[in-house]
C-alpha cells in the first residue's frame, strides 16, 4: 500500500477534531440540531485551514444514520463520503470546470433525487473564485432555488474575487489562521501517535514556518522526518531540511545592526547565500525576528510566555534591545519590512537585501521628539535657573561694592568737609582742587563737566563761594543750566554742604613760547599781574617769561 502523508492520513473526521474553527464547526452543528440547514454555504479563508475538510464532515453530518453523541458514526454512507466514492456528495475543482458547460451539467444533475441511504445531495465547489464570469452568471438561479434536499458548499482562498451576487445568495463563514500555539498541540499529537523523536525546538520551528497552516505544517513535519536517517530529528536537521537560518545567525544579523557594523552584515549574507536557503523564508524570518525584538521590548515577560515564547528566548531578546530606544528599533523595523517587500519582487534580491542592511545600520539613530523637546526645555530651564543666580550674585557684589565706594566717599567728603566747616577762613588752603577734579571723573555722567574743570582756575571764597575762571567756550559749556545743576551736586557730595554757589570769569588767553601773552582787560598792569589766569599760563609754561601790555578797545 502506498504511503499516506500526515496531512491526509490524520484529516479530521468529525466537528470535534478540527482545530482552530469553532465559531464554523459550533454554529454548523447547532444549525444541524435544529434541522435549520441554509441551502448555500460560503466558506471562505488561507489555505490548509479546514474549509475543504469541513465541508465533507457537514455532508456526512447531513446523511449520517447512526450518529454517536450528535457526531457522525464514520461507517455508514460516512465511509463513502470520505473515500470519495459516494453519488450524493460531488467535488469539484473550480480551476479545471469554470466554463459555462460545466455549471450547465452540474445543473442537469440537480433534477435526480438523493440516492437511497442519502437525504441531500451535496456539492462542493474548491476554489469557486476561479469560475468564469459566464459560469457564476449560470449558477445563480440554481444557488438561490436549488432542488429539494440540495445543499451547495463553495470554497475559497480569495473572497474578494466573488461576485457579490454570489456571496448574498450564501451563508458565510470565515475561516482563520490558526495560532502557533495551536499547531503546536496538533504537532505535538502527530508525534506521539507516530511515536517520532523531535526536539521541542523543532516543534516550534514548524509551526512558525507554517504561519497560521495547518496543512503546511503537516507538510513540514513529513519533511523534516523523512531528513533525518532515524527517527530522532535535531533542531540542526530541521533547519537544514527547511532552508531555514538560525536563531543565532538572526541575533547576529540583528546586533550587527544595532552596533552599526554594515562590514560585518555583508560577512554574514555572503555566509547564508552560499548555503541553499529558501529567501522567502529568509526574509521572512528576519521581519519576524526583528517583530520580536519590538516584542521584547515593550511586552513583559509574563506576556511574553502567553504568546508562546520560551523564558531563554525571550531574555535573550530583553538583553539585545536594552540599549536600542523604542522608536529607533520600530523605524528599523518599518525600514526592513518594506525594504526585504521590495527585495523579494525584485530580481536582484540579495543585491536589494544588503544594500538594504548597509543603510539601516548607518544611518543615524532616530529618537524620540517628545524626548528631545523634554531634554532641551530641561537644559533650558537649568540654564535661566543658572543664569538667574549668577546675575543675582553679580547684583549683589556690584551693590556691596556701590555701597563700599560710597562709604569710602562719604567719609572722605565728611572728613573733607569738617576741614571746610571747621576752617572757613582758610577755605582755599583746605578746598584740595585736584581731589575734587579726581571726584568729579569717577561718575561717567559728570567725566564731562570734571575735564572741562580741568582747564579752569579756582577761588573759593567764603559762603562756599567757588569762582572759575577759563576760556569762554568752557565758561560757556559750564553755564548751561543742566551743567551747572551737576557741578554744584558734585560740589555738595564732595564738601558734604548743600549751600554751594558759582560764579564764572570768562578770559582769554594766548599762548605762545616765544611771544608775549597778551590778556584784554580794562585793569591797571599790578592787577593784570597778578589776574589767575597769568598764574594758570606760568603753570603751564614754567619758565617762561611773561610781558603785559595794556590796550584799549575804541
Amino acid at each position: 500500500m502506498s504511503y499516506l502523508v500526515l496531512a491526509r492520513k490524520y484529516r479530521p473526521t468529525k466537528f470535534s477534531e478540527v482545530t482552530g474553527q469553532v465559531h464554523v464547526t459550533r454554529t454548523l452543528s447547532n444549525s444541524i440540531k435544529r434541522d435549520e440547514i441554509a441551502h448555500a454555504y460560503l466558506f471562505s479563508g488561507p489555505r490548509g485551514v479546514g474549509k475543504t475538510s469541513i465541508a465533507r464532515i457537514l455532508s456526512k453530518e447531513l446523511n449520517c444514520k447512526n450518529k454517536i453523541d450528535q457526531e457522525v458514526c464514520g461507517e455508514c454512507v460516512c465511509k463513502e463520503i470520505a473515500e470519495g466514492r459516494s453519488l450524493a456528495v460531488r467535488e469539484i475543482d473550480g480551476a479545471s470546470h469554470n466554463s459555462v458547460d460545466n455549471i450547465r451539467e452540474l445543473i442537469e444533475s440537480f433534477r435526480s433525487v438523493p440516492p437511497i441511504g442519502y437525504t441531500y445531495k451535496v456539492y462542493i465547489i474548491d476554489e469557486v473564485h476561479m469560475l468564469s464570469t459566464s459560469a457564476f452568471n449560470a449558477l445563480l438561479k440554481s444557488l438561490e432555488e436549488p432542488p429539494p434536499n440540495t445543499v451547495f458548499i463553495l470554497a475559497t482562498t480569495e473572497f474578494h474575487k466573488i461576485p457579490d451576487t454570489v456571496a448574498s445568495r450564501c451563508q458565510i463563514f470565515q475561516f482563520r489562521a490558526l495560532s502557533e500555539q495551536e499547531i503546536r498541540e496538533n504537532i505535538s499529537s502527530l508525534i506521539s501517535a507516530e511515536n517520532l523523536d523531535l526536539e521541542k525546538e523543532v516543534v516550534s520551528l514548524i509551526a512558525r514556518v507554517a504561519s497560521g497552516s495547518l496543512r503546511d505544517a503537516q507538510s513540514l513535519l513529513d519533511r523534516v522526518k523523512a531528513f533525518s536517517p532515524d527517527s530522532r530529528v535535531t533542531q540542526n536537521d530541521a533547519t537544514e531540511a527547511l532552508g531555514l537560518i538560525s536563531e543565532d545567525v538572526l541575533f547576529s544579523i540583528s546586533s550587527s545592526t544595532f552596533n552599526r557594523e554594515p562590514d560585518a552584515l555583508l560577512t554574514i549574507f555572503e555566509d547564508i547565500f552560499s548555503k541553499s536557503i529558501n529567501p522567502s523564508l529568509f526574509f521572512r524570518d528576519i521581519v519576524r525576528h526583528f517583530r520580536e525584538l519590538l516584542f521584547g521590548k515593550v511586552s513583559s515577560k509574563a506576556n511574553l510566555l502567553k504568546l508562546g515564547f520560551s523564558e531563554d528566548h525571550i531574555s535573550r531578546l530583553q538583553r539585545q534591545v536594552a540599549g536600542v530606544d523604542l522608536v529607533d528599533l520600530q523605524d528599523i523595523l518599518n525600514a526592513v519590512r518594506m525594504g526585504l517587500d521590495n527585495a523579494l519582487r525584485s530580481n536582484y534580491s540579495r543585491y536589494a537585501l544588503e544594500a538594504l542592511f548597509v543603510r539601516v545600520a548607518t544611518r543615524e539613530p532616530v529618537r524620540d521628539l517628545a524626548k528631545i523637546i523634554a531634554s532641551d526645555s530641561q537644559i533650558k530651564t537649568s540654564k535661566v535657573k543658572k543664569l538667574s543666580t549668577t546675575n543675582a550674585t553679580s547684583e549683589k557684589t556690584i551693590e556691596k561694592k556701590k555701597r563700599s565706594v560710597v562709604r569710602k566717599e562719604v567719609i572722605k567728603t565728611s572728613e573733607q568737609s569738617a576741614i571746610k566747616i571747621n576752617n572757613q577762613s582758610n577755605l582755599n588752603e583746605k578746598f584740595v582742587w585736584s581731589e575734587f577734579l579726581d571726584f568729579s571723573c569717577q561718575n561717567i555722567t559728570t567725566r564731562l563737566i570734571g575735564e572741562q574743570l580741568k582747564r579752569c582756575s579756582f577761588e573759593v571764597a567764603e559762603n562756599n563761594k567757588l569762582k572759575l575762571t577759563s576760556s569762554k567756550f568752557i565758561i560757556q559749556f559750564l553755564q548751561k543750566a543742566e551743567n551747572k545743576n551737576k557741578l554744584i551736586e558734585l560740589l555738595n557730595q564732595f564738601s558734604g554742604n548743600d549751600n554751594w554757589q558759582t560764579s564764572f570769569i570768562e578770559a582769554e588767553v594766548q599762548v605762545q613760547q616765544k611771544e608775549v601773552q597778551h590778556v584784554h582787560v580794562s585793569k591797571s598792569e599790578q592787577e593784570l599781574l597778578s589776574h589767575p589766569v597769568v598764574d594758570l599760563v606760568k603753570k603751564g609754561f614754567p619758565g617762561t617769561s611773561i610781558e603785559v601790555s595794556l590796550k584799549r578797545r575804541n
